[in-house]
């Protein structure tokens, strides 16, 4: 009996720690898409652009991380096609610039060998936010965002193109906010996409 009693409590526990980790990284957020600006002026990109799964992505988040955190530059990834798990899908890690990147952040991105793209302002697009507190938040937005962008245009009537693209922002000003947009038109898509 008093097994059991162990055994119940500690499973208890486990299961009592586990949702409060699935509550605190987002797991019962509602994502809300909504047309909006998207972001000010023009940004300006420097990036590494791959074909593969998108998981591979998390490879170029961590070491963008780590070249550019103390440069406090947004990361961004794109992700261009619908199938996530197509070994020939695109996608582009990197970073937004400043508009006058420092000499130590130019020689940086030189020699990272980092492709450069300008977006055009854009007064409207679809935006999203989402939670940002653990690592476990980004596997989380995953499963919760883009499903929810395929029911917003469904609503409204709208069709994802694919190839379309789908910024994932994470922003060191809001440190606990993953921040998505999408914008149409050949202008927002980097050079490589349409290769």
């Amino acid at each position: 009996m008093e097994v059991f009693t162990v055994v119940l409590v500690a499973v208890t526990v486990f299961v009592l720690v586990f949702s409060l980790l699935l509550m605190y990284s987002g797991a019962f957020f509602t994502v809300n898409w909504r047309k909006g600006k998207p972001y000010e002026g023009t940004k300006y990109l420097a990036y590494w652009y791959r074909r593969g799964k998108y998981s591979e992505s998390s490879e170029l988040f961590m070491r963008a991380s780590k070249l550019f955190g103390k440069h406090n530059c947004p990361l961004f990834g794109v992700y261009y096609d619908k199938d996530s798990n197509d070994s020939q899908s695109r996608f582009a890690v990197g970073i937004f610039l400043p508009e006058k990147p420092s000499k130590e952040l130019e020689k940086l991105l030189e020699e990272n060998e980092m492709n450069r793209h300008d977006l055009p302002e854009v007064e409207t697009g679809l935006v999203a936010e989402f939670p940002f507190t653990t690592r476990f938040s980004i596997l989380l937005s995953i499963f919760k965002v883009y499903p929810a962008l395929d029911r917003y245009l469904k609503t409204h009537g709208m069709e994802r193109k694919d190839p379309g693209a789908c910024f994932e922002v994470c922003d060191p000003s809001k440190p606990k906010e993953l921040r998505y947009f999408v914008v149409s038109g050949d202008d927002f898509v980097i050079p490589e996409f349409s290769r």
